[in-house]
């Protein structure tokens, strides 16, 4: 929201204000987009701690069944990829989108 200064000085410039008006709505799309962006993130990071938390549960429970273990490195590395949760994938959605 411009301040009551801003207000002012676009009128005292109205050749100037339509490039500040312009440059103040791009501003709020960059932010929204910022927003929507970590939001992403975040669910993605919560999609992923729910299936490890699981995943290691039913190791847990198995361990003490005396079982073998039913998920493994690769199945955790493999949850991670699947969520999107790896470091290209964040660099990607941080400078695209």
């Amino acid at each position: 929201m411009p301040s009551i200064a801003d207000v002012v000085w676009c009128a005292e410039n109205p050749r100037t204000a339509a490039s500040y008006i312009k440059h103040l709505k791009e501003t709020k799309m960059s932010e929204a987009r910022d927003m929507q962006k970590a939001a992403i993130i975040m669910a993605r990071a919560a999609e992923l701690e729910a299936k490890v938390l699981g995943m290691h549960a039913e190791n847990m429970s198995r361990v003490h069944r005396g079982e073998s273990l039913a998920y493994l490195e690769k199945d955790f590395d493999d949850a991670v990829l699947s969520t999107g949760c790896h470091w290209n994938s964040v660099c990607e959605l941080l400078q695209g989108y």
